[in-house]
């Protein structure tokens, strides 16, 4: 495998994940490995990097403890939740549910989103005018 757990875990960039149950993590880090296909991210290294970022971002994604957690990890300025009241009217909004969200737009809720996502652009693209 590209990247096993105690690779993960041990990457000081990634200590904050280390009290998590090892199998939690090494399901989030078959998906990840998965999602970052060779024949896309070609040189090792930055494949092995981007499945790291790709499983912070969606282990802090998925470790939200409620509507007003804010976690280490999401993007500074990101607003993770939004609630109000009034007498016995309440409303609420939480943009991490990822309800009409495309993957892009998620990716951007943390700063291992933002990075993948920098780290995706840098790739060199191929492709043909026809």
């Amino acid at each position: 495998m590209i990247v096993t757990y105690d690779d993960f875990s041990n990457d000081p960039r990634y200590e904050s994940f280390g009290t998590l149950d090892e199998g939690l993590v090494q399901v989030y880090l078959y998906d990840a490995i998965a999602d970052c296909a060779p024949s896309v991210w070609r040189n090792p290294t930055t494949r092995i990097r981007a499945v790291k970022l790709l499983v912070a971002h969606r282990l802090t994604l998925a470790s939200q403890a409620g509507e007003d957690a804010v976690l280490p990890g999401f993007a500074s300025g990101q607003m993770t939740s939004l609630s109000t009241s009034q007498g016995s009217n309440s409303a609420s909004f939480s943009p991490v549910t990822g309800i009409g969200s495309t993957g892009d737009e998620l990716l951007m809720l943390t700063i291992y989103g933002q990075e993948f996502l920098r780290l995706r652009r840098s790739l060199p693209t191929v492709g043909f005018v026809v």
